[in-house]
């Protein structure tokens, strides 16, 4: 048997969930994932895939939580959903939503 190994957080989340938090009318809460996302970044402001929680590899506690694992980094659909999430806040609502998405689970 291989040896076990465990996803990590996905900064990319945090930014969806931000999404809905202004959908939910939430716009502090969609604030603060955008913050999270940010402190993500590398000393050359890359974003990754994945960063360390709260079981690093390590007995002593490094990596911190929080800092980027050796994922892919810089992750491009990290990137693309800090910006977007950036402008979503700066007009008050997601600015990417399919319609055709948005109608099919508002009618539910």
């Amino acid at each position: 048997m291989g040896e076990r190994t465990y996803g990590r957080l996905w900064p990319i989340f945090a930014g969806e969930r931000g999404e809905y938090e202004l959908l939910a009318g939430r716009p502090g809460l969609a604030a603060r994932r955008l913050a999270a996302m940010s402190r993500t970044a590398n000393e050359g402001l890359l974003m990754s895939e994945q960063v360390w929680d709260n079981r690093p590899p390590a007995a002593d506690g490094s990596p911190r939580p929080g800092t980027p694992t050796r994922s892919a980094t810089p992750l491009a659909w990290t990137h693309a959903q800090y910006v977007r999430l950036a402008l979503s806040l700066d007009a008050g609502t997601p600015v990417e939503r399919p319609s055709v998405v948005a109608r099919r689970y508002a009618d539910r």
